[in-house]
């Protein structure tokens, strides 16, 4: 998957700390997935460039049971998921309403919150492994 390295030159660039780790490469989603994944979180990662005034971005990547974890963490503004579905259901938010789309057809999940303490964003994206794109 692409992701990892792209967060490699988003660090080289100076101007945000990126970091990506991947926990487990033996599991792959099947192409199609793959780059609509890719697609939201150049998407999610675009917003936290424009958006948030963020010094760090990491993007985390697990499996549990049938489905794959998407998790993106930065120190910038961010919404939560109540901020989603709003925006989601306005004329604002072309970029959101595209993840939304995304998500759909992944018959997925995303979540947005911000952590007790208020010091950092998460964006989780669940997908499954099974009954995705063409199962």
């Amino acid at each position: 998957m692409l992701l990892p390295t792209c967060f490699k030159k988003i660090s080289g660039s100076g101007s945000i700390n990126a970091s990506a780790r991947f926990h487990d490469y033996r599991i792959r989603l099947k192409v199609e997935q793959e780059l609509l994944v890719f697609r939201i979180v150049q998407e999610l990662v675009n917003n936290v460039f424009k958006h948030s005034n963020a010094g760090f971005i990491h993007l985390t990547q697990n499996n549990s049971g049938n489905s794959m974890y998407f998790r993106l963490h930065h120190d910038g503004n961010g919404i939560v998921q109540a901020d989603f579905e709003k925006l989601n259901h306005s004329a604002l938010g072309l970029g959101l309403k595209n993840i939304a789309s995304r998500i759909k057809v992944l018959k997925g999940r995303i979540f947005f919150e911000i952590d007790p303490s208020h010091t950092y964003y998460k964006v989780t994206v669940e997908v499954p492994m099974e009954g995705g794109i063409g199962n």
